[in-house]
Formats: C-alpha cells, structure tokens, sequence
C-alpha cells in the first residue's frame, strides 16, 4: 500500500475512533467531576500525576523506539516485542514497589493515599501494552478499537459504581481495571498474529534499543514536569479542590489536542521513512497544514466560548475553572505547533535535539511553579504552562529548520489571524443574543470561508495530500 493510502487509512481509523473516544471520555470526565467534586477531582488528578513520573520509567521511550524501528522493517518484530516487554515488566515491578513505599511517607489524608496505590497498578499493565508494535505496523485499527473498549470501560464503571464524592478510589479501581483488560487483549491479538510473547533478555540487541530511548526518555520526563508538576505542587501547596478546579481547565485541554495525537500517530511512520530532503519536506508540508488548522480553530473557538465549555461539562461548581481554561488554550496551539516539530525530529534520529528542548522548557516550568503556585495557585500553575511551551517552541523552531531549512510558525500565525477574526464574528453574534452553540458554528464556517476565499487551502487540496 502506498504511503498515501496508509496515511490516510490510519487517520481514518485513528479519527473514527478518537471522536467515539473522547465522546465516551467527555461524558466519563463530566459525570465523574459532577459526582466527586473539584476536592475528589483533585485527588484523583494529584494521583496521576504521581503516577505518569513512574510511568516513565516502564516506558523508557521504547514504545517510540520500537514503532520507529518495527515501521522501517518488520522482520524483528517478535524479537523487540519479547524484549521490550520483558524489561517493561522487570521496571513495573520495581517502580511500584518504590511508589508504594514513598506514599506511606507522604503527608496526605489515608483516602490519597489509597488512591495513589490503586493507580499504581497500571503501572503493570502498560508494561505489557503492545499499542506500539500495532503503530509500527501501522494497523491503527487495533489501536482504536483497544481506546474506545477502554473508554467504554471506564464510563459503564463510574456510572455503575461511582456514586458520591467518598467514591474516589473506586473510580480509579474502574480505570486500572478497564486499562488492564485491554492491555491483556492486545496481547492476545498479538498472540494470533505473530505468536506467544516469551521472556527474552538479550543485553546485546536491548543496548542500541536503550541508547536510542534514554535521550526520548528525557523528553518525555521533562515533558511531564512541564505538564503535572503544577498538579503535584497545587495539591501540595493550595488545596485538593484548587487542584480539582484547574485540572477540570485541563481536561478540556487534553480534548482539544485530541486531534493532534491522531495527526502524530497517522504520520510518524511515513515520516520515519522520508529520508532525502525533498521527501521530508512534503510529508511535513502536508503534517503542518492539517495540524495548523485544527491548532487554531479548536484553540480560539474554546477560548472565546470557555464560560459555556465549562458550564456545559463541569457543571456550576467549577465556575473558577473558566478563566484558567482561557490560559491555557493559549497553550493549546503552542501544544500543537511543538508537537509537529517534535514528531519528524524524533522520525529522524534526532532525539536529542528534542530532549535540550523540552529540557529548557521543563527548567522554566520548574522555576516559575515555585515562585507562582504558592502565591497565585491555579492561575500561576497555567503561567508557568504557557512560558515553558514558549521556550520549547523557540528551541525546537531551531532544530527543525536545522533539518528542513524551513520556518513554520509563520504558517501557523496566519491560521491564527484567521481563527482569531472568525471567532470575533461568533462571539460578537454570541453578544447579541445568540446560543453559545450558534456562535461556535458561525466562527467555524466563518473561518473555513476566509480560507478558501484566500486560497489558503482548498478540499481538493487536502484530499489531494491522500491521491499522490
């Protein structure tokens, strides 16, 4: 199948089901905030903050190592699916010990710690998570159905068993559970396509395999400092419901990028492939238009309409919540715009280019949490968020036109200016009496009019990325 066809059978799987996904989350997070409270929000929120830094360790950026490397040639599959999993489940097993421990010493009530244990146990089951050799492969419809079982999972659960704030442990036993069920299945797919998954240590064929995930690695945790340790300190500092209020904001950014994790997912393993400067260029070129587009539409149109987002989701008691989320969709296209950068470096080798820049961006963020959240909480918190995306994009804007020798946030700009205009028309109606909804549709028609007036890009076009 031509590179084209695969890109665009991939978005479609990856689309299809991220759109059933994030539905079924909207109405799990909605439900379960509702029912727990910003106070048990922030607990579950403060536990899996904790969790994502021993997370880390289990993944050790080999799920982008073995997808990278299985997409470039599928004759060693079994081999790195054998010993990838066994390290995974060797660190799983010593990485929770060493949170189950550290929690016992923590300074928090009984119900938060309990929490955090529970959470831990996912820990086991993303060791055997196999979502990376199927993106190698690029059978993307594996992993979209095993994203919307686990959703599914997790919303009949809280609903059945969720009923009150005191719930809180319960409702992440429901989400470890439904991880757990879908990692097994996974592995049993993967049993019947390639055989049973053994216990292999191979230190020679594991050594490249670590040299090439530790500068990842990097990233990756500089990366998390950037995005939870405002959560982490919040829950230190303020109070579990302050916590509860931004990390409310916070899943509604999470959902918004939704489409660029869809984009990365689709296009890595072409871009893997680009090799000479030609190739790279276009498969970006294509990568950049469709990740600017949704970067500046779905940024602006949240920010213009926050009060009715949080209102409509979270309900009256997270009222605080809608100027944190104006924050932090200024955030949001610069998620996106360093997320396009950071995909063909990682495609390219470049995996330490990209560490130095998320480095200096998780160094600010470190910096300016501790001088802002103990003063300003929630809205220090989304700050610091936003400078330290700043420096990423500044440092990965130099390494990717290292590579291309080419800009593109000018690109992303001038979708911005005419997000920006077209968002102003449906608030303005919104201001006029219109439904909040109303607004939204007409910034989003006004905004794909301005575009195809200007020639800024046409469906012909975009269909015309998929036919070559």
């Amino acid at each position: 199948m031509k590179s084209s066809k695969k890109i665009i059978k991939n978005m479609f799987s990856l689309t299809i089901a991220e759109v059933a996904n994030k539905g079924i989350v909207f109405v799990f997070t909605a439900y379960l905030a509702r029912v727990i409270l910003p106070e048990g929000f922030g607990i579950i929120s403060f536990a899996n903050a904790i969790l994502v830094y021993f997370l880390l360790f289990v993944n050790l950026g080999f799920n982008v190592v073995g997808a990278r490397e299985i997409a470039k040639s599928h004759e060693q599959i079994r081999k790195y699916a054998n010993s990838i999993n066994t390290i995974r489940t060797i660190i799983a097993v010593i990485a929770y010990s060493v949170l189950f421990v550290m929690t016992l010493y923590l300074d928090k009530p009984l119900i938060v710690k309990q929490t955090i244990w529970v959470a831990g146990l996912n820990l086991f089951a993303n060791a055997i998570l196999l979502d990376w050799v199927y993106q190698g492969i690029e059978r993307m419809e594996f992993i979209a159905v095993r994203q919307v079982i686990t959703s599914l999972l997790n919303l009949i659960g809280v609903v059945l068993l969720v009923h009150s704030k005191n719930d809180v442990v319960i409702a992440m036993l429901v989400t470890v559970i439904s991880t757990m069920l879908n990692a097994v299945w996974m592995a049993m797919l993967y049993t019947k396509m390639y055989g049973k998954i053994k216990i292999e240590f191979d230190w020679k064929f594991i050594k490249p395999i670590l040299k090439s995930s530790l500068p990842i690695s990097f990233s990756v945790f500089s990366g998390i400092v950037m995005n939870t340790l405002n959560t982490v300190m919040l829950s230190i500092y303020r109070t579990d419901q302050e916590t509860g209020i931004y990390n409310a904001a916070y899943k509604i950014l999470l959902l918004v990028i939704v489409p660029s994790v869809i984009l990365q997912n689709s296009f890595f393993p072409a871009i893997s492939r680009a090799n000479t400067l030609d190739e790279r260029k276009n498969v970006i070129g294509k990568f950049s238009m469709l990740m600017f587009l949704f970067a500046s539409l779905l940024s602006l149109t949240s920010f213009t309409f926050s009060d009715f987002v949080i209102i409509f989701t979270f309900g009256k008691h997270y009222l605080d919540s809608i100027l944190i989320l104006k924050f932090l969709m200024l955030t949001s296209f610069l998620m996106y715009y360093n997320v396009f950068c950071t995909v063909p470096l990682n495609g390219w080798n470049k995996e330490k280019e990209v560490m130095y820049s998320i480095i200096a961006g998780a160094v600010v963020s470190i910096v300016l949490n501790f001088i802002l959240i103990p003063k300003y909480g929630a809205f220090g918190a989304a700050i610091g968020t936003i400078s330290s995306e700043v420096i990423v994009a500044i440092f990965l804007t130099y390494n990717l036109y290292n590579s291309v020798h080419k800009i593109y946030i000018f690109q992303l700009l001038k979708f911005l200016i005419f997000a920006g205009i077209s968002c102003g028309l449906g608030y303005i109606a919104h201001r006029y009496g219109l439904n909040s909804i109303i607004g939204g549709l007409i910034s989003i028609i006004t905004f794909i009019l301005i575009n195809m007036i200007l020639k800024t890009f046409t469906f012909k076009e975009i269909k015309g990325y998929f036919a070559k």
